[in-house]
């Protein structure tokens, strides 16, 4: 852990939960302790680039999901799967899938093409730039919400904020960019500190 330099980017540590945040804090306090070298970072337009992106997963879905049914012998179609979904969130991004604002093959052609190589250079440029080992990070900006209220939106830092796309803000951009990524429960480095110092974030 001596001297290991972790990338904290300002699109994904800030507007955080109250109690998102303090934990959040006492790891990152924790992990300095043990020795790593915290970097500021603003990851430049890394979120512009991640928006641009967008079409690539909801233009696969539609035909992943088509030649997944096809596969297993299902007779349903997409467009019949969508009209039994329950969940007003996903319900949406199905509108996003089917309806009129459905992605082109053009707009995915762009995506692919251009917008995702831009992104992954992106996150080139910032680890070699910082000389980063890793970049660090809540894995939402919330701790989970109930069901019940938070089918469409939940509040965050008293805003009322889209339920998917919030959960989704910092692990998003990451994904689509085909990056590895590890998940750590961070109450683990609050309740065992000396777990700090066995982490080997290399890759």
């Amino acid at each position: 852990m001596q001297g290991l330099r972790l990338g904290l980017p300002k699109p994904f540590v800030d507007r955080l939960d109250a109690e998102t945040q303090v934990v959040f804090d006492e790891v990152v306090e924790k992990l300095e302790t043990a020795g790593a070298v915290l970097v500021p970072l603003d990851l430049g337009n890394v979120m512009e680039l991640n928006a641009e992106t967008r079409g690539i997963a909801l233009w696969e879905a539609k035909r992943d999901l088509a030649a997944y049914l096809a596969v297993h012998g299902s007779e349903l179609t997409v467009e019949q799967l969508a009209e039994e979904i329950a969940s007003p969130d996903v319900n949406a991004i199905f509108d996003n899938l089917l309806g009129k604002d459905a992605v082109s093959d053009d707009a995915y052609a762009a995506a692919i093409g251009e917008f995702l190589p831009r992104l992954q250079l992106a996150y080139l440029a910032a680890f070699r730039d910082h000389r980063l080992t890793a970049i660090l990070f809540p894995t939402t900006p919330l701790p989970a919400q109930p069901i019940q209220g938070s089918d469409k939106e939940v509040t965050l830092n008293s805003e009322k904020v889209p339920t998917f796309a919030t959960f989704a803000r910092n692990t998003d951009p990451g994904s689509v960019a085909g990056l590895p990524g590890l998940t750590v429960p961070a109450e683990l480095l609050r309740i065992h500190p000396e777990l700090a110092s066995h982490l080997d974030l290399r890759v």
